[in-house]
């Protein structure tokens, strides 16, 4: 069970890792190009400008729909209509109650979203390093790191025989 769990992590990790690039191209393109996923029918749309990732919706329903046309803008014209509307562009986190037109919304900026998306392949990579830093030292316990040059016969911290003796053992 536990191999699965690693195995569960792994993959979770990778496509973390694959999120958190695919964000960091998206911050650095929403500089040059602004690209908007609008639902035309529902007045909802998802977009990308300025460093920021920006959502807004109408009529109380949140921006999930399959009637969804994407298309690129100047971040400049962006900024320009979401102040029209009633929104207040900053650099962080905001929320925003409904405008005069009905209109809410939520930003956030590319970087929080990356280092969200980082945090798994962060953990592992430390304990990839943390395992193979462990079995680097020929004399240390594979499961635990203890220092079994004392001891070589079985780890007295968790108890584990080393591969060496149990192969020559049995």
């Amino acid at each position: 069970m536990k191999r699965l769990g690693r195995i569960a992590f792994s993959v979770l990790a990778a496509l973390s890792l694959l999120l958190c690039m695919a964000t960091a191209m998206l911050w650095v393109r929403s500089y040059f190009v602004a690209d908007i996923l609008k639902d035309n029918l529902a007045n909802r749309e998802i977009g990308s400008t300025h460093g920021r990732l920006v959502a807004s919706w109408s009529n109380g329903h949140l921006p999930i729909t399959i009637n969804w046309r994407w298309t690129q803008l100047s971040p400049i014209d962006v900024d320009q209509r979401l102040r029209i509307n009633g929104f207040h562009v900053t650099v962080g986190f905001a929320y925003y109650q409904p405008s005069p037109m009905g209109i809410r919304g939520v930003m956030a900026p590319h970087w929080a979203m990356a280092l969200l998306f980082a945090v798994l392949p962060t953990i592992q990579a430390y304990r990839r390093i943390l395992f193979h830093r462990r079995c680097l030292v020929p004399t240390s316990c594979v499961k635990c790191g203890y220092d079994l040059r004392a001891t070589p016969d079985r780890c007295p911290e968790c108890g584990t025989v080393p591969k060496q003796l149990g192969k020559i053992s049995n």
